[in-house]
């Protein structure tokens, strides 16, 4: 199963003039969208699919970072910073061992 990844350009049009609000959502829900595939392609036995959720992941976080006002105003903001923190770890973790295992089998 190969999952889609998309790129900034994808998840936001950039002919269309539209609030950096709504920009963001549109990319953090493009961000989204391939976290919940990557999750359903990793579930089949996908390798490439953990590394797309774990990328998916600290783009989002750090899509989220780059507006230092709000962090600091919305606890929700950073509460969601830290598990995409968490899920990129944890993720990134399980692929790293999945990978030195697959090396040893060799």
């Amino acid at each position: 199963m190969t999952v889609e990844t998309r790129t900034a350009a994808e998840a936001v049009p950039t002919t269309e003039r539209a609030p950096v609000s709504r920009m963001l959502a549109r990319y953090l829900h493009a961000q989204r969208e391939t976290i919940m595939d990557s999750q359903i392609a990793a579930g089949h036995d996908d390798p490439d699919s953990v590394v797309d959720m774990v990328k998916a992941a600290r783009r989002a976080r750090c899509a989220l970072s780059a507006h230092p006002m709000a962090v600091r105003r919305q606890t929700e903001i950073r509460r969601l910073i830290e598990e995409l923190r968490w899920l990129g770890i944890t993720t990134g973790a399980a692929h790293e061992l999945r990978a030195q295992s697959a090396r040893l089998d060799v």
